[in-house]
Order: structure tokens, then sequence, then C-alpha cells
């Protein structure tokens, strides 16, 4: 039954009685059918045919000796192991009887195996050569190269006879697996079925795979190629079914991340980050091997580990993943130009510097920045051991590419003539120099600086003598290009770095619409504080983790696909590290959840669901020393004041006080409300309605929507004390609100 679907013969349908003994028999190379991948079960079945199958189940058959125009003769050779005494004319179908009579002899016939080493079949081999030479038949043995042998072992499972296959195909391009066969000397008329097994890094992964010419499902399916080396190997002397080994090696991106030495001092353990993926997905790798360093990039290959066909691996725990080093990485510097992905051929091709490559099948976006591509900019190309570009890596620009100015001494010049002025500036990573500048975002001057610095330009008519307008500047951040000291980046209207998030909101230049930027682990930053009385004190940071917490400051960012690479905070002096916004209180405010930031101290943090005032759900952290304190707040508007690193620090209600703009009204059971009014309310001031039909109303509950005015009675459940209605006085008109807030 577990043989009925594995349709061997296009003429056996899977709910046939038969379906499952004639598939088994096919699978294991007894059966072989009529050709062209029928098995005929209707016809009959001749003497020549019937001991065929029966000795193949003996062992013979093993090189193919039943097949082509002279297989009778073959079979005629062999059958004395199971015809003796029957006398038939073997070319004809034969009678029941005399088949029952070659099935009990092939019962008793000792069995044969095929010895390839002494290319001869033996009686009773299997017994023989392990009782008494000791040898057993291993099978195949793949070793850490990628090379496939055939071998027998002794007893112990040392290896006495050990034979190389060769290829008889190589390919590190995509294949159809037709094209494989006809490699193989199998031409396109030949319809016949023929089984492949396959091997990846050393592992069998499919025993059993379908190929011949008459499936149309051979010119659908290729074997992966871009950088992956497939070898075909012609297993049919070794194997009762197979006909083909298909090994298949794939290739990797790897970073040496430490190297140790062996117990006799001679580099040797060798500890990896290699990218096994897409994108940016990698695993730690262990190798053993001589003559590489901290850092190097290099091309592996994985030695017995499955990654592919639907057989991931988890990544191996302890040593990690098991991989052998091939050689360093190549690499060369150019400008990516273009990308053009063929959906036809399924290849990708970039050009670099007016040159076309093809990418590995693993080529990974950016081995140092992620999934990203950077068309027009200087990178470090990876190549794998076939001339793919397997991976990249930005150019690191020169240490001191971008600066911001500190302070300029004195300008030699007129207050609106060309001159020079000495002026300090700091690079990101907090170092001082000072440069002669004669003009920003202007042209280059000529004359050098006879101490060393660069000269850099700057707007001798924009500048006043004494300096006294040098904050026009100092906010701003420059790329050092040349000797011309240019503007860059943009001006952020709002940032926020903390716990490990950095928002920048700007407004875009080109489109003028409001964008956004992060920070990542590659960002620098540099942060500036103090001021221009007491002297600016500058701190370079790597990475947005590193970074201190700050709200709502000025910056300055170069930003590229929606990354900052590099931000300059200003700190002002006197600025609240604090944050507060407006927050709408809910009437039963609830713990939606207990965490512990702080592992050293072990402190609690409750975590509370509010409302902004736009009705937008937001989650606050509350200390535990201040839950009551949160807790006993009344339903209504407050202004939330949070530390540097978002913890609840205070409220303060804005519904109460003579100047609050925000009233809570509580609903009566006898209050009226139709049309947008309500009627007869204890409001506040003494008014005996509210109007609220042309107001914004949202109610906010469990999920959060807006109200039509007309419903807003049934939102309140009018009749039922207590429900809360929150509104926003009016500047028109005493008696009536712009927006009310519904609380349930």
């Amino acid at each position: 039954a577990n043989y009925a679907n594995a349709e061997r013969f296009s003429d056996v349908p899977s709910d046939a009685w038969f379906a499952g003994y004639v598939n088994y028999c096919a699978d294991n190379g007894y059966l072989k059918g009529m050709g062209n991948g029928k098995y005929d079960p209707a016809g009959t079945l001749t003497g020549y045919q019937a001991m065929a199958a029966l000795l193949r189940t003996i062992g013979y058959d093993r090189n193919h000796e039943y097949e082509g125009t002279d297989w009778t003769v073959a079979v005629t050779k062999d059958a004395k192991a199971i015809n003796e005494g029957i006398k038939a004319d073997w070319s004809k179908p034969i009678s029941r009887e005399i088949a029952a009579q070659l099935a009990f002899n092939t019962l008793n016939a000792d069995p044969v195996t095929w010895i390839a080493f002494l290319e001869q079949y033996m009686p009773g081999a299997d017994s023989l050569l392990e009782t008494v030479f000791g040898v057993a038949d291993q099978g195949i043995a793949y070793d850490a190269e990628g090379n496939p042998s055939y071998q027998y072992q002794d007893a112990r499972g040392n290896a006495l006879v050990t034979m190389p296959l060769e290829p008889i195909a190589t390919y590190t391009t995509k294949v159809l697996p037709c094209d494989i066969l006809v490699d193989a000397g199998i031409p396109k008329t030949d319809n016949s079925l023929y089984y492949a097994e396959f091997w990846e890094n050393g592992v069998c992964v499919n025993q059993h795979v379908r190929i011949t010419h008459d499936d149309k499902a051979c010119e659908d399916w290729m074997l992966d190629g871009q950088g992956v080396l497939t070898k075909v190997y012609d297993v049919s002397d070794y194997r009762h079914v197979t006909d083909l080994l298909i090994a298949q090696t794939y290739y990797y991106l790897g970073q040496v991340t430490k190297v140790t030495k062996d117990g006799h001092g001679v580099d040797g353990n060798i500890e990896l980050k290699v990218w096994i993926d897409r994108g940016n997905y990698w695993v730690t790798a262990t190798a053993n091997g001589e003559g590489y360093e901290k850092d190097d990039y290099v091309i592996v290959h994985p030695y017995k580990v499955a990654l592919h066909n639907g057989r991931r691996l988890a990544e191996p725990k302890g040593n990690g993943l098991p991989v052998v080093i091939d050689q360093k990485a190549k690499t060369f510097t150019g400008k990516l130009e273009m990308i053009v992905d063929d959906s036809r051929t399924k290849t990708v091709v970039y050009t670099i510097d007016g040159q076309k490559y093809d990418l590995d099948i693993d080529y990974f976006y950016s081995v140092v920045e992620g999934n990203k591509v950077y068309i027009g900019q200087e990178m470090t190309w990876f190549f794998d051991l076939y001339g793919n570009l397997i991976g990249d890596m930005k150019v690191p620009g020169p240490g001191r590419k971008f600066v911001v100015i500190d302070k300029t001494s004195w300008w030699i010049g007129g207050a609106n003539q060309n001159g020079v002025a000495y002026t300090d500036i700091v690079y990101f990573d907090a170092e001082k120099g000072q440069v002669n500048v004669t003009k920003i975002n202007g042209t280059p001057t000529e004359n050098g600086d006879p101490y060393g610095n660069i000269d850099y330009t700057v707007n001798a008519g924009r500048i006043s003598q004494d300096w006294k307008q040098n904050e026009q500047w100092e906010n701003k951040l420059y790329e050092i290009k040349g000797t011309t000291l240019e503007e860059v980046g943009v001006r952020g209207r709002q940032a926020f770095i903390t716990n490990g998030i950095s928002k920048i909101t700007y407004k875009d230049h080109e489109s003028g619409e409001i964008s956004y930027a992060y920070g990542n682990a590659d960002t620098v930053y540099l942060y500036r504080t103090g001021d221009r009385l007491t002297g600016y004190e500058y701190t370079s940071y790597n990475g947005v983790n590193e970074a201190p917490t700050v709200r709502n400051v000025k910056v300055r960012a170069v930003i590229e696909d929606g990354y900052a690479t590099y931000v300059f905070v200003i700190v002002d002096k006197d600025q609240s590290q604090n944050s507060t916004g407006k927050y709408i209180i809910p009437k039963n405010l609830n713990e939606v959840a207990r965490i512990y930031l702080d592992e050293v101290s072990d402190i609690e943090y409750l975590v509370y669901e509010l409302y902004t005032l736009d009705g937008v759900k937001e989650e606050i952290l509350v200390p535990g020393n201040k839950e009551s304190d949160i807790e006993g707040k009344a339903a209504g508007i407050y202004e939330l004041t949070f530390d540097p690193d978002d913890i609840y620090v205070s409220a303060k209600d804005l519904t109460t006080g003579e100047d609050a703009l925000y009233e809570v009204i509580t609903v009566a059971a006898d209050d009226q409300y139709a049309g947008g009014v309500f009627k007869d309310m204890d409001a506040p001031a003494g008014y005996n309605m509210i109007n609220i039909s042309k107001a914004s109303i949202y109610e906010i509950g469990k999920t959060v929507k807006s109200v039509d005015y007309e419903d807003a009675g049934d939102s309140l459940n009018i009749g039922n004390a207590g429900a809360k209605l929150i509104v926003l006085k009016s500047e028109y008109e005493a008696q009536s609100y712009s927006v009310a807030y519904i609380i349930p």
C-alpha cells in the first residue's frame, strides 16, 4: 500500500490492486517493464522475462546485463541457478506450474553479489567476504572536499578498498535534468526511466529521484547552479537500482571571528560567521586550517550538513556549523551602475564599472549593511570560487570625512572682503582639527596652508569681522571634498534616541513631505553639549545602542535609504531631558503587563494602556512605586512626564483649574440628548446644555473609533449615570465644543 502512489509506470494506476506490488518490485530493480515507461499489466509473461525478474532478486543484473538486444543470452547464462530440470520454450509465455517451479528454485538458490574491484559475481559473496576476508560492503563514502567513492571496510570499520568515483559531468551553473541524461550518454530518444540519488555537502538528501526524457517536468525544474558545484557520477555498477549519483556542494561567504592555536602552538582552530541564505541570515561555524587571520573573508562549504532541498538544519549547538575553508574570498572595488533581474533565465546581473557580473545563488546584499544595494556608490565586491558575486561591503570612506564647525578664532580681512579664518573643526571621532577657511560651499582656494592644514572655503560676505554671526553654521554638518567644505545632511525637525531606537523626523527637500530616518548598529553619532560661552564638548558613539538618550533635540544627519549614517546631535545646555505628552486616561485603567528592565536591581515596571489625543492606543511604563499614583487618576486628559528612559514620572490634570481647556462632564440618568446637543445637564460653568454637533468625536474603549454626533448619546448609554464626556472648549461659542472624547 505504501507504494501504490509511486507511479513507476504510466499504465499502472494507483487504485489498481497490484499497483503497490508492481511499484515495489520496480523500485527495487526486479521489474523493468516494457520500455517507454510502460508495464503492460494485462499482458503475458515470457519465460525469459520471468527468469530475469527472479534472477534480479538474488543479485544478478547489477551491470544491466539484461538490457539491450542480447539480454536473453545473458539471462540464459545465469538461469542455470533457477531452471535446473525444467524444459520449456522460454521465449513464449510460461504456465503457472513452471512459474511456481522457478519461484521455488529461486528461494533455494544462493544469492550473488557483484564485487566491483573483482569485476565478477560471487555466490554467497556477502557471507564469504564478511566471514572469511572480514570485508563489508560499505557503499558510498563522501569526503570533506565533496568527492564520493565506493568503499569496502573490515569488521572494525577501517577502509580496506576505496574506489574513487570519477564524475561523468560537472556544472557550476543551472542545468536541466534532461541535459544531465544526455551528458551521461543517454540520448533523447531513450525514454526509459532512470533513477538518481542526490547528495548535498556529503549528505544523502534523496535516494530515488526519477529522471526520464519523456517526463515533461524535466523541462520545468533545474538544479541549482550559479556558484554551486554539481558533479554527476555513474553508479550503476555499485547500485542495484540507482543509475546516477548527483552530488552538489554549496559555497558560502564567511568571516573569521577568532583563530586559536592547537596543542602544538599551530594556528588551526578557526571560528567564523557564515552567511547561509540571502539577506542577513548567518550562523556561527568552525573549521580547521592555517594561514587565516581574524576578519579575513573566506569561501567555505559545509561538511556533511545539508542546508537546501527542504532539509535546512538548525544551527548546531556547541562547536557551530562544521565547514571547510576553500580559500580567501577574492575581492575588487568598483561602483555599481545597473541591476538586471532576468525572470526568463532566472539570473541577476550586476554592471560594475562597465563590467557585467553574475550573482552567486547565495549572494548577500551587503555583508555589513544588511539587505542594501548602493547604486552609484563605491563598494568592495566578493567573488565565489567561480567568478560570481557572492557579497559586498561599503568601502569605508576617509576616517574624517564629515565634520562640524566648533568655532572660528579670528578673521583676517574686512567684513565683506576675501580673507582667511582660522577655524576649529570636529570630526565624527570627536577629535578636533584646525583649518584655514576662505569660503564654504564655494570653489576651493589656490593658496595652501603653510602649517599643513587644509584650506576650505567660507563665504566672506555673510560673516561679520568679529564672528558674532557664526551661529549660522554652528548647527550644520559638512563633508570634506578635496579642498572644499560642503554642507550636507538634513535638519531633523524632531529627533529622539533612547533604548536602542533612533528616530529622526525631517522635511524632505524635494517632495516637501515629512519623512523619517532611523539609526542602526553602524550609525556614528557625534553629541555636542555645553554652550558658546563656556565652550562645547563633543563625544562620539558608534551604533544606536551606545548613544545616550535624548529627546526633541536638533540634529543634522546624513541619510541613505532611510537610515542615518552620520548624526550630529545638538544638546542644549539647559534642555530638560524629560519629555511630556498629552494622554487620555480612561475610566478604568488596567495594568496589562509587568516587566523587568533592570536585571541587576530587579526593578519592577508595570505597563498601562492609554490613548493619545488622536485616539491612538499607546503603552507606558510605570515604576512599581508609582503604581498607586497612576491608577488613582480619574478619567480625563493629563500631561504625562517621562524620564529619558521613557519611564513615567508624573501627571498633570489638564481638566481642572481656571485655565483648563478641557472639561469633564459626567452624564446623569435624566440627561436628555438629541441632534448633537445635551440638555438639562449639570455642565461646567452652570451651563444647562452643551453642543457637540460640530465636534470631532472619539469613542475611547477597547477599540478607538470616531462617532457621529447623532450616535454620541447611544455611545454614552444615556440613562446610565457615570459615563464620562471630555470636551475641548470652543474659541467662539461658550456652550459649543470642537472635540469630544467619550469615555465609557
